[in-house]
């Protein structure tokens, strides 16, 4: 039986990571296109949704196996050959529900939201000024 914080990734046993400001360096010098890449995909319309996912999910997949090594603790060779997507779907689902991420971009967007309109506002005074 797993614990809830734990689930499987190709046969083993891993513990959903937490997030911490060294694992959170580490992703970052992980990841590059895949923000990007769900910026699109989260501003496609629902016709050319799973179109666009086929071929982002293509470009995307060394990624998303590098951030779940990153998480996880385990080799991407060994992710790449064992690991099922829904696992490492799962995985994230897990690592995103164990770090309360919903609560933290809400908790960064009230931060950065008045920096981000006086950086607006001094853009467009620029430009009509």
């Amino acid at each position: 039986m797993l614990a809830a914080d734990e689930c499987m990734l190709g046969g083993k046993r891993v513990r959903v990571a937490k997030l911490t400001p060294k694992k959170w360096k580490e992703l970052v010098r992980t990841v590059e296109r895949l923000p990007s890449l769900v910026e699109q995909l989260l501003k496609t319309t629902s016709d050319d949704f799973y179109a666009f996912l086929v071929v982002a999910s293509e470009i995307a997949a060394d990624e998303v196996v590098a951030v779940v090594a990153v998480l996880s603790g385990l080799d991407e060779k060994y992710l790449e050959e064992h690991a099922g997507l829904d696992e490492i779907f799962d995985y994230f689902v897990r690592v995103y529900e164990y770090n309360n991420l919903a609560k933290l971009a809400k908790n960064i967007q009230r931060l950065l939201g008045p920096i981000l309109e006086q950086i607006e506002k001094i853009d467009e005074q620029s430009t009509n000024g």
